[in-house]
């Protein structure tokens, strides 16, 4: 509720208030449990922004609250650093005539999304160029000063199975945080197939950050990349977890485009790219997380709701099991990751394009199966 846009009914503020303060009052709200839970979603400037823009922040004791402005005030530093290494990118990549679409993070600059700078905490800067321009793009960029991160799952082996990859190797810059991905596709495995280049070019509009002109995804283009990168690259879905950072972000671009936004060409995509269960899931958890209001155009699914509450309740399990139903719960959540993982595996590492290449897929497979830092990450 926190990280939804601001209400404008002041009535309806007020009643968030006192239910805060009966919250707090009660011992219902533990502080140091939500600033854990912001702090590993990369929410707390998000969190401290809306506090203070709904006045809410007296609500929140003083040692809590100043761990809050602490974290706000260093992502505003740091969001800073990003923006003006970002402008000095574009300025080159411009004089080059390399157009480019800002991705996820980075097209919030353009339509001020979040509202006050320094709400959205940045991982790193995804942009996204022609596969014909890429590898001019990559040398500018070491102009700059970055350099490729080495990265052993990027090395390109000349198989089949070398179309996992989407983007080059980041790149970083000694002393600073700034990371760039240069991305030449929108994703890989299914989330790859939901659209191709040139309908990512079509789908975009044109915008200025600093001047600079860039473009950035249509408003329902931003949505479906974020559903799909939300629920699937890392297994999301399966391994029942979910980023309120995408989850958040998702939200605002619903309400702030809510009369732009295509829900019938979201749920299709969805479908396109055999992710339709996961894109409903996604809905589902941003309507009971963030009270987003479910669009008329997308069709109810009873499975997606059963699939959110699994991702749910394993978030409340992650921390604790007492008793024989939460063991069991437990046990049924896993069960279902284990038996998701090969088919999810098989479609998003094992990946070729358009299909087929059956056996170099399952000598990749075997290769990740035998892998000890890919079994380790089952977990």
């Amino acid at each position: 509720m926190l990280l939804t846009p601001p209400p404008v009914d002041a009535a309806r503020r007020e009643q968030v208030r006192e239910q805060l303060r009966g919250m707090r009052d009660k011992g219902h709200l533990s502080w140091s449990h939500l600033l854990d839970t912001a702090r590993d979603h990369c929410c707390s400037s998000l969190l401290f922004a809306r506090l203070a823009e709904k006045n809410f922040l007296d609500l929140v004791p003083a040692e809590p609250r100043e761990v809050l402005k602490s974290r706000f005030r260093h992502n505003l530093v740091r969001d800073m650093i990003f923006r003006f290494e970002l402008v000095g990118l574009l300025n080159e990549l411009a004089k080059a005539d390399i157009t480019v679409i800002l991705l996820k993070g980075a097209a919030t600059w353009i339509d001020n999304l979040y509202g006050p700078d320094g709400a959205r905490e940045m991982s790193d800067i995804d942009i996204l160029v022609r596969a014909a321009d890429i590898e001019r793009a990559a040398v500018i960029i070491e102009t700059l000063g970055y350099s490729q991160i080495p990265n052993p799952n990027m090395v390109l082996e000349g198989l089949p199975t070398d179309r996992r990859h989407h983007h080059l190797r980041a790149f970083g810059k000694p002393g600073s945080p700034v990371f760039v991905e240069l991305h030449y596709r929108l994703g890989y495995g299914r989330t790859g197939g939901i659209a191709s280049e040139e309908e990512l070019w079509q789908n975009s509009l044109a915008g200025t950050l600093e001047g600079v002109e860039v473009r950035v995804l249509n408003p329902t283009y931003r949505l479906i990349h974020n559903t799909a990168h939300g629920m699937v690259p890392e297994c999301e879905f399966i391994s029942s977890r979910v980023s309120l950072r995408q989850l958040a972000e998702f939200v605002y671009l619903a309400a702030r485009y809510r009369r732009e936004i295509d829900w019938r060409t979201w749920r299709d995509k969805g479908v396109q790219g055999g992710m339709n269960m996961e894109f409903f899931t996604w809905l589902h958890l941003a309507g009971v997380l963030f009270g987003l209001e479910y669009p008329q155009a997308v069709p109810f699914s009873p499975r997606a709701r059963l699939h959110a509450a699994r991702i749910l309740q394993a978030d409340r399990l992650q921390t604790g099991r007492s008793g024989v139903k939460d063991s069991l719960i437990w046990l049924l959540i896993r069960l279902y990751y284990y038996l998701s993982l090969p088919g999810w595996v098989w479609e998003n590492v094992c990946y070729t394009e358009g299909g087929g290449h059956n056996l170099a897929r399952m000598i990749y497979m075997a290769k990740k199966a035998a892998s000890p830092r890919s079994r380790a990450k089952i977990g």
